[in-house]
């Protein structure tokens, strides 16, 4: 994955950074660090804080049972998701709606709100894609991560927000 490519250490930007792996990702990625004494399936705060400090401060968001989100210090636990997030394609939707949220322009804000409010979007996509999940879960047992895609889609109470008129 495009985890393993990431350089252990400090990187020379002021950007938000978020990276996003499940426990087998994690593992890997502190093991590439020479951090081996930390199980991300067991100590999943451990992993997500120790991530979070090897590869140059990023947020971590540690997939999973209440996916874990370190930011600045700070452990978030997010309560949305069920086991079928597991499948294929999952994580890549996560990362394009975490990627579509920090994508929105920021006029007039200065670099301390605009990170801010950056990671507090990081949290809603978090929320928003663990709900759609749950949303489905609670329609029928079996579906596709491509139903969790249209469950996404703008709800129909923000449509109005979205016209042209």
């Amino acid at each position: 994955t495009a985890l393993d490519w990431l350089p252990v250490g400090k990187v020379s930007t002021n950007s938000l950074r978020v990276i996003t792996p499940h426990a087998g990702e994690a593992k890997r990625m502190l093991a590439k660090a020479h951090i081996e004494n930390i199980d991300p399936q067991v100590d999943r705060f451990a992993a997500a804080k120790k991530l979070s400090e090897t590869y140059g401060g990023c947020v971590t968001v540690l997939k999973g049972y209440l996916t874990q989100t370190y930011i600045d210090g700070t452990h978030f636990l997010n309560p949305t998701g069920n086991p079928s997030l597991a499948q294929g394609g999952a994580g890549d939707v996560l990362s394009g709606m975490i990627a579509g949220n920090l994508a929105h322009p920021y006029k007039g804000w200065d670099q301390n709100e605009i990170l801010n409010e950056q990671k507090i979007m990081v949290l809603r996509a978090i929320w928003h894609h663990g709900a759609a999940a749950d949303t489905l879960q609670s329609d029928a047992m079996h579906w596709t991560i491509e139903d969790v895609v249209e469950k996404i889609k703008v709800p129909a109470a923000f449509q109005f927000m979205m016209s042209p008129d």
